[in-house]
Formats: structure tokens, sequence, C-alpha cells
């Protein structure tokens, strides 16, 4: 799998951030799965200790598209980044 971070402008001039997963090995795609958040702060890059691991809560998601040939993108929401600290 192939991960790409990429910057979408949205109507207003706000800058969406995203992660893109492509299929390991596929030059073309011809199906994307876009998460779309719930409500809360939340980024692409969702951490949570799970088990006494550190994971990514939207990588199994990836992984398991991409297992399938299938694209997978997710965003943060408007006004959240990266960096910034959620739940405290």
């Amino acid at each position: 799998m192939k991960e790409k971070r990429i910057n979408i402008p949205s109507f207003d001039g706000y800058t969406l951030e995203g992660k893109l997963a492509l299929p390991k090995g596929e030059d073309e795609v011809s199906k994307l799965v876009v998460f779309v958040t719930g409500t809360g702060p939340s980024t692409y890059e969702n951490r949570d200790i799970v088990d006494g691991m550190d994971v990514n809560m939207f990588d199994g998601f990836s992984n398991e598209f991409s297992k399938r040939g299938i694209a997978y993108f997710m965003h943060s929401q408007r006004g959240i980044h990266v960096n910034d600290r959620l739940g405290v």
C-alpha cells in the first residue's frame, strides 16, 4: 500500500487535509472509498491505545480496502489538524 498526504481546497477556500491510501502495485484504481467523519474532533491520524498498542484507527480500514484493490481516502474535520491535541 502506498499512502499520500494531500490537501484539497474546498469551495470557500478552506483546505482539507487528508491521506489517500492506494493499493500496492496498481497504477490505476477503479474504486475509491471516502471516509466521512462523524461528530467530534478527528483527523486522518486518529490514534488510540488498544491492548497496550498505539494504533491509528483508520489503518485497519485502509489495509483491508488495499488488499481488495480499493483506494481509501480519509480527511481531518474542518478546523482540526493532525498536530492538535484531541480529547485534552
